[in-house]
């Protein structure tokens, strides 16, 4: 069984709210989704500089620990807090998605 299980959201933000968006995402959804159990790994923008013409996409990568902690997560994403958040989101967004992926090994 994993050890882990990552999350990847991949979220297009509107031209010219990279700032805004990255500012909101640390001030209230970081925390939230820390009491949910999920861990931030990374986080990415591209293209690597802010655009006021064209959309930014920001690319997350969360883990939680287990299974377990994935169906926990899961259950906990109804909380209000956590749809409030992510109607915020969507004002300052163009789409987002959200991949859930446990390790696999490549043969080389």
């Amino acid at each position: 069984m994993a050890d882990e299980v990552f999350i990847l959201d991949r979220i297009t933000v509107r031209p010219g709210r990279l700032g805004e968006y990255q500012a909101r995402l640390r001030e209230r959804y970081l925390p939230l989704a820390r009491a949910r159990g999920m861990t931030l790994v990374g986080q990415w923008f591209t293209p690597p500089i802010e655009l006021d013409d064209a959309p930014n996409d920001i690319v997350l990568l969360w883990s939680v620990p287990g299974p377990e902690g994935f169906w926990t997560m899961r259950r906990q994403a109804r909380d209000p807090e956590i749809t409030a958040w992510w109607a915020e989101s969507d004002a300052l967004t163009l789409g987002r998605e959200r991949r859930f992926m446990l390790p696999g090994e490549v043969d080389a």
